[in-house]
This record gives structure tokens, sequence and C-alpha cells, in this order.
């Protein structure tokens, strides 16, 4: 029994239509993210700040995900080149952007952690007193 014959495959257009969705929501959940960042961080709760951090970096791993699904099903022998004319980048973008995804959750999680460690401690702090 294989998951993509008897599933995927004969329902290729939900499927599609759920790819859709998904890179749609990860991209917006990106750019939604950025602009609260760049724009009123200052001006957010701790709450917003820390919903924020935790949407961009569960967007930024779902887009990995995405990505490296993409890669693998490039299906060449060298999936990371493109050597097909002298005007290719060079690189592929899907081999790319999982390294710019994973810097980004990365950063967007340990400032998630930070602000989690700094708020048990000031509650750990306002407790004793």
């Amino acid at each position: 029994m294989s998951f993509l014959n008897d599933v995927v495959i004969p329902r290729g257009k939900l499927f599609g239509y759920l790819l859709e969705i998904s890179e749609l929501l990860v991209g917006v959940a990106l750019i939604g993210g950025a602009v609260v960042w760049l724009l009123v961080w200052k001006r957010v709760s701790i709450q917003l700040r820390a919903v924020t951090l935790a949407l961009i970096t569960f967007s930024s791993l779902a887009g990995v995900f995405m990505n490296i699904n993409f890669h693998l099903a490039n299906g060449s022998s060298h999936p990371w080149l493109i050597p097909g004319s002298g005007f290719d980048e060079g690189v592929d973008l899907d081999s790319l952007m999982p390294a710019i995804e994973l810097v980004l959750a990365g950063v967007s999680g340990g400032l998630l952690l930070g602000m989690w460690r700094s708020w048990r401690n000031a509650r750990a702090t306002s407790g004793r007193s």
C-alpha cells in the first residue's frame, strides 16, 4: 500500500489546492511577522510579540519542510545545481531557501525562548517577595 498511489494521486486536485493554500499561509505569516517586527515591535504587548515570534518560527519550519520536498521532487542527479544554460542563476532556490528559513527559525525561536525564560524568572522573583 503506497500513500502516494492510494491517497495523493487519486485526489491530486485537492492536494494541489492544499499545497497552494499552505504556501500562501506560510508567506502571509512570514510577511506579517516581518511587518510587525519592523514597524510596530516596540508598541505591541509582550504577548503579541511572543505570538509573532512563534508564528515566524512555525512558518519558517513549515517553509523548510515544503522547500526540501520541492528540492527532492526535482529528481536530477545534482538537484542543487541548474547547469541548463549560461543564464541560469547556478543555485536552485529550493536549496537556498531552507538555509535562510532555518536561520530565521533559529533567530525567532531563540528570541522566543529568551522571552519565555525572562518571563519565568520575573514570575519566580515576584513570587518570592
